[in-house]
């Protein structure tokens, strides 16, 4: 009862606050704070279930407001009263073909009746890993996308359970992203026996950088941890789009703690095999990638420095960008380039820090990182 009434009444405090904030930013700005500190004291304490549900939702409207968005940005059917019957969601979302299956959820091809457009359900299952933990990290996924906005992140359009024989599944439903990708793009450049043409090559990953840059710079940071090829799809109109951040990881400053070391062969650091993770970690997945555009073959494990130079002059590349290329690929994650800031800062200006320009600034976009994270 005691829990209860503390939540209600964050809940409360929320909402006055945003109403407040137009009048006296500073002050609001100020009570959050005091808000994120009481709800991370009450966190240890908090009983699993629905209280457990209610707590989380609390932190991400805390979130939202923190990266100036509405605390009604955030679905949080508990606390409004407007929760979801398990038919609603398929009442609203008609669901189609099988797209892709990964080890925790299966990606459909889905309708919203209403508006009859295509949109991407995802849908928790049990077949690797035990239902439960499929269920959780889906929804942390859901919540993930509530929160990290940005052109080039498909948008969150719903969430919530489906019943099934094995018990309930997590449902996320999301933006449908139009366009092949990125792996696709380059076997069809393969293909004719053409190479990409380097500025081409630096527009793809400067773009790639942004929604990374912008999800680092959140006040838990988030990375993404899974960069590869097939998780990026080359829209017609908005250029590359990030998809899948099953293994996205918000970090919240000197205390994240988790045992999810999930990753994609030569697209993932050493170091996810230890657990570790931060600003470094989706580096390394572009610099592979990088790779990947200037020679449309799939990189090995571990770059070798002599043979991706001799393979860069041969195929006429700018010499600084083969010592880059390994430099962002460095196994040790302290002797890589250390954000993805920093990276395309160094790919913009041809491996050179610009002139009077701090380092340090780009060095870590939060100075957080992870163990078994």
């Amino acid at each position: 009862r005691r829990s209860r009434s503390a939540l209600e009444n964050t809940y409360k405090r929320l909402i006055e606050v945003e109403k407040s904030a137009q009048g006296d930013l500073l002050s609001a700005e100020k009570t959050v704070d005091e808000i994120d500190s009481s709800l991370r004291v009450l966190k240890p304490a908090m009983p699993d279930g629905d209280f457990a549900l209610v707590h989380n939702q609390l932190l991400l409207m805390v979130r939202a407001f923190k990266s100036g968005q509405s605390i009604h940005s955030v679905s949080a059917p508990l606390l409004t009263g407007k929760e979801k019957h398990d038919s609603e969601l398929e009442g609203r979302f008609q669901k189609g073909e099988l797209l892709a299956e990964g080890g925790m959820a299966q990606v459909f091809r889905a309708t919203e009746v209403s508006s009859n457009q295509t949109v991407v359900w995802k849908q928790a299952h049990g077949q690797h890993n035990p239902l439960r933990v499929a269920n959780r990290k889906l929804i942390e996924e859901a919540e993930l996308l509530q929160i990290a906005r940005h052109p080039r992140i498909p948008s969150y359009l719903a969430h919530g359970e489906v019943v099934q024989k094995e018990g309930g599944a997590a449902v996320l439903v999301q933006e449908f992203i139009a366009g092949g990708d990125l792996k696709i793009t380059v076997e069809q450049v393969k293909k004719v026996g053409v190479k990409t043409p380097l500025t081409k090559v630096t527009e793809y990953l400067v773009q790639i950088c942004e929604p990374l840059e912008h999800m680092a710079s959140l006040p838990s940071p988030v990375y993404h941890r899974d960069l590869k090829p097939h998780n990026i799809i080359i829209h017609p109109d908005r250029g590359p789009v990030l998809i899948d951040f099953g293994l996205a990881k918000m970090v919240e400053t000197g205390s994240d703690v988790s045992i999810t070391r999930g990753g994609s062969g030569t697209w993932t650091p050493p170091e996810r095999d230890s657990g570790v993770s931060g600003p470094f970690t989706d580096v390394w997945s572009l610099g592979k990638i990088l790779y990947y555009l200037l020679t449309n073959d799939s990189p090995p494990s571990i770059l070798d420095q002599d043979k991706v130079a001799s393979q860069f002059a041969e195929l006429e590349h700018p010499e600084w960008l083969a010592q880059f290329v390994v430099w962002a690929c460095w196994p040790q994650h302290e002797k890589r380039i250390q954000s993805v800031q920093q990276f395309r800062i160094l790919l913009e200006n041809e491996g050179k820090w610009p002139e009077g320009e701090s380092i340090d600034s780009a060095a870590a976009d939060s100075g957080d990182f992870t163990t078994w994270g």
